[in-house]
């Protein structure tokens, strides 16, 4: 990350108040071990995660050098442990040992912050269509423990330009609920098509519309269709493949 960038980043985790630390121990391609840092925190009436730091750590890594490398990077960013509400960490044993693990020191002087486990699940799955997640958490033997996960499928979007045709597809036993269709323009990037500026300006115009229930279905940008008298339009589908059940 650049010094510009990250100046700004905490700045804004310090402007909002209170933030929540990810962290990883990982080992790069050259076999020295690394701890990678996110954060969230609350930007106006958003939720931002942003990449924080990524520091060397000794062949040797111990929770008390977890530890100094993080509250390092906190004291020089002003940033305070009193103000950190949540710390997410890996299953490796420096990091969630009982009674030395680095998150046993934060609770040591932050009793408030909750602790939790493996946000790298989440980022593993992150952007894929199936991923296989392994319940291999080792620590407190003799405890039966099992892995809780919440994930979302997020919306599937298709952009057809004017005059052309597109597929819209799923999965056997799925059906396609398309949730949002708009005709017209939004913005000046999509479908220029070498087409002059003048055909490009106009991106407040649009004709929106939605459909009922396919396994499959052609989508057409008509060129008979002009919500938008002389700019070049383009379709835009926001659709989910949702199981055949639901349309009962």
């Amino acid at each position: 990350m650049s010094a510009d960038i990250e100046s700004v980043v905490l700045e804004k985790i310090c402007f909002s108040g209170k933030f929540a630390l990810q962290l990883d121990e990982s080992t790069d391609i050259s076999g020295h071990s690394q701890l990678l840092a996110n954060e969230r925190f609350v930007d106006g009436d958003s939720i931002r995660e942003n990449f924080l730091f990524c520091k060397a750590l000794p062949e040797k890594t111990t929770a008390e050098e977890i530890f100094r490398v993080t509250s390092e990077y906190l004291e020089q960013g002003q940033l305070k442990w009193e103000n950190c509400t949540c710390v997410c960490s890996d299953g490796a044993a420096a990091m969630i040992g009982r009674t030395k693990g680095f998150v046993s020191r934060v609770k040591a002087i932050h009793p408030d912050d909750i602790l939790t486990h493996c946000f790298l699940h989440r980022e593993v799955c992150d952007g894929k269509t199936e991923c296989d997640i392994k319940s291999n958490i080792t620590y407190d033997p003799g405890v039966c423990k099992y892995l809780e996960t919440t994930y979302d499928c997020f919306t599937h979007h298709s952009v057809t330009c004017g005059g052309s045709q597109s597929k819209l597809q799923c999965g056997e036993n799925t059906v396609i609920v398309v949730s949002w269709a708009n005709y017209g323009r939004r913005d000046k990037t999509t479908c220029p098509d070498g087409r002059p500026d003048s055909q490009l300006q106009n991106v407040y115009c649009s004709w929106s519309s939605s459909m009922e229930y396919f396994n499959s279905c052609t989508v057409e940008a008509p060129s008979s269709v002009d919500p938008c008298h002389g700019t070049y339009e383009y379709l835009e589908v926001f659709f989910t493949c949702q199981g055949k059940l639901l349309k009962q």
